[in-house]
């Protein structure tokens, strides 16, 4: 069962059989033990709390593989309204159901009383445990990458790796005092109806660094095929250079505006790193959520 709730995160660190308190960095983190009810309650207060409850569900899973195989567990979550005592009182929700909920603006129907949770109520309770995708005016991480497309596995490999990298970094914490990091990949910041060009070249501008994914896949669009010398083949490999320029490819520009910011200020504290992720061709893919 997890928490969030904003109080100064100064009082001292305790360790008990059945209660921890830690506070650092501007963030403080409450483990307690029910065991009434077998579960664990974690309180959160500051920074990105699903970064800390990813953190404590990775040690649960490495204690129970090795002593408790069999485990089952799951995350849930309450309102955040009300004194942190009453905890066990309240209505619990599932975490993984409500951010599919959220993520769809769908409602909660409750199997067991036919009641339902709208999704603004939903939002709600999740405060602080949901990831950020509004768009923002400066970012940390820019991922880069070739959209793929919707009928071919092989080139939506790159569309799903970034989708991976996303939700993995945006629920991570970074600085003092810890905030989330702020992830820009377009499917999951750009608003609809906000013009592609302005946006993406604002949040490239605003970022610190870039990670261009240089797979097979993003390259391929940038070949040229030039035929053996023969008869007309000088007319077509210029008609096709043409046609190649006269193409915006917004993957090849955005890697190029990543270098020229970088060159442009590569001792300012603001900027500018670069980590290009390298792949090759995919062979046997499939896009699975797990």
């Amino acid at each position: 069962m997890a928490r969030a709730y904003h109080e100064e995160a100064s009082q001292p660190p305790t360790l008990r059989r059945n209660h921890m308190l830690l506070a650092s960095e501007g963030q403080s983190v409450a483990i307690e033990t029910h065991e009434a009810i077998n579960c664990l309650s974690v309180c959160v207060s500051g920074g990105s709390p699903m970064a800390v409850l990813l953190r404590v569900m990775a040690l649960v899973k490495k204690v129970s593989a090795e002593v408790m195989s069999e485990l089952k567990y799951s995350m849930w979550l309450c309102d955040p309204s009300g004194d942190h005592e009453e905890l066990l009182n309240r209505t619990w929700l599932q975490l993984d159901l409500m951010q599919k909920c959220v993520e769809k603006s769908h409602d909660l129907v409750h199997a067991n009383n036919s009641t339902t949770t709208t999704c603004a109520a939903l939002r709600h309770i999740l405060g602080d445990f949901a990831v950020d995708k509004s768009y923002l005016d400066a970012y940390d991480i820019f991922l880069s990458y070739r959209w793929g497309q919707k009928d071919n596995a092989l080139t939506e490999a790159d569309t799903a790796l970034t989708e991976a990298i996303f939700e993995y970094m945006a629920r991570h914490n970074v600085g003092s005092p810890a905030r989330a990091i702020a992830v820009f990949r377009d499917r999951n910041r750009l608003p609809n109806g906000m013009n592609f060009l302005d946006a993406f070249a604002k949040a490239l501008c605003g970022s610190k660094v870039l990670v261009p994914i240089v797979s097979a896949h993003a390259l391929e669009r940038m070949r040229v095929e030039v035929e053996p010398s023969r008869k007309g083949a000088r007319e077509r490999n210029a008609a096709a250079l043409q046609r190649m320029r006269e193409q915006v490819d917004y993957t090849l520009l955005e890697w190029v505006m990543g270098l020229v910011c970088y060159e442009w200020d590569p001792s300012s504290p603001r900027k500018r790193r670069l980590y290009p992720f390298m792949l090759g061709g995919y062979f046997g893919y499939t896009h699975s959520p797990n």
